[in-house]
């Protein structure tokens, strides 16, 4: 026969257990409040304690957003945002707030079928000019020397100073190196000892 006092125990054990449960539940931790772990925060709002801010605070995991009651998964490339918090970070989405899409910030990035990954510089390797950095003016030739590989467009030349693609100079233009100078117009670096300093002039037999 069981003893009713272990029945009494195991109950009054049973409730406390409740109740202290319930107790921490209604006393957890909503989001951006300080903790030191996990269970403090308010779990049925999928939120945990992140160590990435200091101090630690409660968060929601790196593929979701706190959407005002919850932490709900971010948006993949191309979903509806309204702020980049919205979109999956993991993969370098952000939210652009033209198009209000998630998408890859496209003066540094492009989108790969899975994630987006950076453009590349002068002398990377290139299939199409999208995969070439935009905001440094590059190109991918299928042609000539610099065939398949992130280079300047026709009449421009790499400036080391800004790493960018500038237009070539034209005549009289003051310049450090030829390949500075416009090559439609036969011009190469020359000093001019009348301005002492070298510009763009008429190279060989040529004349302006």
């Amino acid at each position: 026969m069981v003893d009713k006092q272990y029945l009494v125990r195991k109950i009054i054990q049973i409730f406390l257990f409740c109740f202290i449960f319930s107790s921490l539940s209604l006393s957890q931790l909503s989001i951006n409040t300080t903790c030191s772990y996990t269970y403090q925060c308010l779990t049925n709002q999928s939120l945990s304690c992140s160590t990435n801010s200091t101090p630690p605070s409660c968060q929601c995991s790196d593929k979701y957003w706190y959407n005002t009651t919850q932490c709900t998964p971010k948006f993949s490339l191309n979903a509806s945002c309204t702020n980049s918090l919205q979109c999956d970070s993991t993969v370098l989405l952000i939210c652009d707030l033209t198009t209000q899409m998630c998408t890859c910030n496209e003066s540094y990035y492009i989108w790969d079928g899975t994630q987006c990954v950076i453009r590349r510089t002068i002398g990377g390797a290139c299939a199409s000019n999208d995969q070439c950095l935009a905001y440094q003016n590059l190109t991918c030739p299928t042609s000539g020397v610099w065939n398949y590989t992130c280079a300047c467009p026709t009449n421009y030349y790499w400036n080391t100073t800004i790493s960018s693609c500038v237009l070539k100079k034209l005549w009289n233009e003051t310049c450090t190196s030829s390949y500075e100078c416009y090559d439609g117009g036969y011009l190469s670096c020359q000093v001019n000892a009348t301005v002492n300093t070298s510009v763009c002039d008429c190279a060989g037999k040529f004349y302006f």
